[in-house]
């Protein structure tokens, strides 16, 4: 009696390890930083890949530092009105007026489920700029929500994370 109590436990928890490979997590942790340059313009531009926010981030924001050789962007977005679910973006950002040189990108944003800041980094070279400002940043366009993404899916570290995606 006691040995069929434990197969349907053993059951369960082999069939959830092959559930999870077959439903890989095509956006969770799967956050990538493309990084180039415009030739006719100067201007930085940054492709957040595989951002998972509110599926209305009205609005996102961009904080740019530059200084010592490192460009560093922070993601900030301003939950007004969320939305009930959760969307994977690939974000393009474009860094205007960076002063000429090598520079060293680090992209920062608040992870909302882990609630810790997270950042990915990448180089450019900016050629001179016509004329002398500020670096900011903003979005190239509205994002919109995807249905798949460039980005690799992250290998899964289990059945839970299989858990936290189907009640998204």
């Amino acid at each position: 009696m006691r040995a069929s109590n434990l197969i349907l436990p053993i059951a369960l928890l082999l069939a959830a390890s092959t559930t999870a490979r077959a439903y890989p997590l095509w956006c969770e942790d799967a956050d990538a930083l493309e990084a180039s340059v415009d030739p006719q313009t100067a201007a930085v531009l940054l492709t957040h890949a595989g951002a998972m926010y509110n599926c209305c981030p009205e609005p996102i924001l961009y904080d740019v530092e530059a200084s010592g050789g490192t460009l560093t962007v922070v993601e900030r977005v301003v939950a007004e009105t969320p939305c009930d679910c959760i969307c994977c973006f690939d974000l393009d950002i474009v860094v205007t007026d960076v002063p000429p040189g090598d520079w060293a990108v680090v992209l920062r944003w608040l992870d909302e489920e882990s609630g810790s800041w997270r950042e990915l980094t990448g180089s450019v070279t900016v050629p001179a700029p016509a004329r002398d400002v500020a670096p900011h940043a903003e979005l190239a366009a509205p994002p919109a929500c995807l249905t798949s993404t460039g980005v690799e899916p992250a290998t899964p570290s289990g059945a839970w994370g299989l858990v936290k995606a189907i009640y998204r």
